[in-house]
Parts: structure tokens; C-alpha cells; sequence
């Protein structure tokens, strides 16, 4: 079921790199959208613990994050 390195196109303008499980984003990857870049951890689809995401004003936070939120 974990399937590192896959590579997801979802339909809403979003490109997921990374690693997967039963088809959630699970691991270590990258998330792009029409205007953030979201690089770091994922658990079962949310965006957890450590990573960077840059923001459409050009605005860059580093630090951890829980249930794809902003945390710290």
C-alpha cells in the first residue's frame, strides 16, 4: 500500500509528489497548487510536523504544521 515517489494530478489544480498510502498522501512530499507550495511531512492526507509553505504574497513559513494547519 505505501507507494513512495508516486505521483498524484488531482482535478482542483493541485500536483502532489511524493508518498502515498490507500491513495492518501503519507510520507515525505511536495503539494503545489495555483498559489501555494507546500514541501514536508503528510499524514493521511493532512499536512503534519515539519515542512515550508509559501504563500501567494510571497510569504514563506518554515516550522510544523498539524491537520494542515499552521502550528507554533
Amino acid at each position: 500500500f505505501d507507494q513512495p515517489g508516486f505521483t498524484i494530478i488531482y482535478d482542483n489544480d493541485m500536483l502532489y509528489f511524493g508518498g502515498t498510502y490507500r491513495g492518501m498522501k503519507h510520507g515525505l512530499g511536495v503539494e503545489l497548487t495555483s498559489d501555494t507550495v507546500y514541501e514536508g511531512e503528510f499524514s493521511l492526507d493532512f499536512k503534519v510536523g515539519k515542512g515550508y509553505m509559501k504563500f501567494p504574497n510571497g510569504s514563506i513559513y518554515f516550522g510544523d504544521f498539524q491537520n494542515n494547519r499552521t502550528h507554533g
